[in-house]
């Protein structure tokens, strides 16, 4: 979790799949349950991280009230982050124009 003057912006969820059989995609469904849980703690949430050995991805969870199906659907919307990549990180311009 990171905090930002104690305000939960970012929450992370890590599955072992070699020790739990578990992959990224759980960590998606476990933070779902923490939404149900807890909706308050991810009332100011920015985005949300789930990760297992081979994929570390972000996204965002649905309102509380979204059923399974709904979260299973919605795992299509979770973007890797720099998985699979080969290099060191490729630098991003923002900004005004030259």
């Amino acid at each position: 979790m990171l905090l930002v003057n104690g305000i939960p912006l970012v929450i992370a969820e890590y599955k072992s799949y070699v020790s739990s059989g578990k992959d990224w995609t759980e960590a998606v469904h476990q933070l779902h349950r923490y939404q149900r849980q807890a909706p308050l703690m991810l009332a100011p949430n920015v985005f949300c991280v789930a990760a297992d050995e081979d994929a570390f991805r972000y996204g965002t969870v649905l309102p509380h009230d979204a059923d399974k199906d709904a979260i299973e659907r919605h795992l299509d919307t979770w973007g890797p982050w720099l998985s699979g990549s080969t290099g060191p990180p490729q630098s991003v311009k923002v900004g005004l124009s030259e």
